[in-house]
């Protein structure tokens, strides 16, 4: 079982359909979401420990990338984090891959998402 997923992006039908998924899953006991990289990084450095991030990396003010940038200078613990995104853009899925992480397509299907966690449980 994964404690805590956080799912950030600034699209609410986004949010509610993953959060769903991942409820529906049972692999997850809590899920926390962020509207923006901004709010993230405030919950994590007000104490949320999220074991699993959904990052959407195409986002109004912070992208993705940046919020990953941000909580490296912060030097916050990182977790497992997967790209959720509608980018279709080579330059996203090599900078995904050079940070091995899952780079997933939008909208989201159970058996995706059942795949990834399972992958990640493994690690």
């Amino acid at each position: 079982m994964i404690d805590c997923a956080l799912i950030i992006d600034d699209d609410e039908e986004t949010h509610l359909m993953t959060a769903h998924l991942l409820r529906q899953s049972g692999l997850i006991k809590t899920i926390a979401s962020a509207a923006s990289g901004e709010e993230a990084l405030n919950l994590m450095q007000e104490g949320l420990k999220a074991s699993i991030i959904l990052l959407d990396i195409h986002m109004p003010m912070m992208s993705g990338w940046q919020f990953i940038e941000e909580c490296e200078k912060l030097k916050l613990d990182m977790p497992k984090i997967a790209i959720l995104t509608v980018s279709v853009e080579e330059k996203d899925r090599l900078k995904a891959k050079k940070y091995n992480y899952p780079f997933l397509q939008k909208p989201l299907t159970k058996s995706l998402l059942e795949n990834m966690l399972h992958d990640i449980r493994k690690c």
